[in-house]
């Protein structure tokens, strides 16, 4: 009878478990990307709909007043972002209560429009409307030039610009949304930033 030795075990060769490491690391990355830009998608949501719903509001004031609400004299920076202005703290991070500081001015504005959120936003909101019948629309803190108010520059009649700003992972720059009466469109920019 013959003796049988056995039979020896293959494992995997270096080269088989880095390339495994590789794509396991390629998929890992792409898995990453995905999450982040489905995270800020869905922030940008919140900026969106919020917009849409000053819109519509400041529509049923003009509705009943023929002029248009301001929340902000100067919307070009973030120093009247509401509801952030009320507490001193950056729109985009931190995510605060839409009723956070009832003493604060700009909450009477925004009840006097209807405006309001059930859920903590993470973006600052504004809305300008030029100083007086046939002056220049609010400037607006964008750095690109792919908006611009074309013929409504200085509209004949009421108008309104409503913003949504935040610095959603604190890099210093802000993710900025535009609407106005003019257009149906929101503009965004910086949004995946």
């Amino acid at each position: 009878m013959a003796l049988r030795l056995p039979r020896q075990q293959r494992g995997f060769t270096l080269v088989e478990t880095m390339t495994v490491v590789v794509i396991v690391g390629i998929l890992a990355t792409l898995a990453v990307y995905g999450v982040r830009r489905y995270v800020y998608s869905a922030k940008s949501s919140e900026a969106r709909g919020i917009i849409l719903n000053i819109k519509a509001s400041e529509e049923a004031y003009r509705e009943e007043t023929y002029q248009y609400l301001a929340t902000a004299t100067d919307i070009s920076g973030t120093s009247e972002l509401y509801p952030h202005v009320c507490l001193g703290k950056v729109p985009g991070q931190f995510k605060l209560s839409w009723e956070q500081a009832d003493s604060c001015a700009k909450v009477k504005l925004m009840h006097t429009l209807g405006v309001t959120s059930t859920n903590p936003v993470q973006y600052g909101y504004a809305v300008g409307v030029p100083s007086a019948p046939g002056a220049a629309m609010p400037t607006l803190p964008l750095k690109k030039t792919a908006f611009n108010w074309g013929t409504q520059a200085t509209p004949n009649g009421p108008a309104y610009a409503v913003i949504a700003m935040g610095d959603l992972d604190g890099n210093g720059t802000f993710s900025v949304f535009v609407g106005s009466n003019f257009t149906d469109e929101i503009y965004a920019e910086n949004e995946d930033e």
